[in-house]
């Protein structure tokens, strides 16, 4: 059976579409799959965190940031609402966890997570709200030990 060059071209562009949304899809963090947990966090700030920054536990990364967005909340802690996931499958936020947004090297920034020791409260559920702490980058306390000096 012979295949006219029109139907293979048009073969072709089907396939590279479908790969090149497939790639941007996975280039933003998202999974082929699905099954994610979903998690959110509020801040007082983002500290400069986008989407698709890393979610990162003793140095491995296990997540994506979703969505930065604003909120319209009086509490100053709960100003900007992070959601992210966990692609991990084992990985269970225990309740005692801190979370961080801020630098995680020179160059980026994203999200921590430290593990908490005391599991007798619980692990946090996807979909659950998680109060979250902005970390102090690297520059900001190296110009908090720097502005004393330059003003004696």
């Amino acid at each position: 059976m012979r295949f006219s060059k029109e139907l293979k071209m048009g073969i072709i562009a089907i396939v590279s579409i479908a790969v090149l949304v497939l790639g941007v899809n996975f280039l933003k963090g998202n999974s082929f799959f699905g099954g994610d947990d979903v998690y959110y966090a509020y801040f007082s700030n983002s500290t400069g965190v986008t989407p698709a920054a890393s979610v990162v536990v003793n140095g491995v990364t296990i997540g994506k940031v979703l969505t930065v967005e604003l909120t319209e909340e009086p509490d100053s802690n709960k100003r900007v609402m992070i959601s992210f996931n966990i692609q991990m499958d084992d990985f269970k936020i225990a309740k005692t966890s801190r979370i961080e947004v801020g630098a995680l090297d020179f160059f980026t920034k994203g999200m921590v997570i430290t593990p908490g020791i005391d599991v007798s409260k619980g692990y946090y559920k996807p979909g659950d709200k998680i109060q979250g702490e902005s970390s102090v980058d690297l520059i900001s306390q190296v110009k908090s030990y720097v502005e004393p000096i330059n003003q004696k």
